[in-house]
């Protein structure tokens, strides 16, 4: 990404010069990204696949597992409540 970054911002400004800031760590994988960019990568390929679903569908199939996951739990508890009470008597 660092790479990619760096390599957008000068085709952006169109200066001949890009200063970018990293740590030792990275330098190594930066440099061979520049020389071996292709210039055919796309923010896309960085981030990986678009998901499939909207945030609407996840909010919906969540609140379908809460409920369901809610009302096991809820007759779970009321024939836990039925049993305790079977046995006191």
């Amino acid at each position: 990404f660092m790479a990619w970054s760096l390599k957008r911002s000068k085709a952006v400004n169109k200066s001949k010069t890009v200063v970018g800031v990293i740590g030792k760590g990275h330098m190594n994988g930066v440099v061979y990204a520049l020389i071996s960019d292709q210039g055919d990568l796309r923010f896309r390929d960085l981030v990986g696949r678009e998901s499939s679903e909207t945030w609407a569908s996840s909010v919906v199939k969540g609140l379908v597992r809460d409920t369901v996951i809610g009302l096991a739990l809820w007759a779970l508890y009321e024939l836990l409540q039925a049993a305790a009470v079977h046995i006191k008597l």
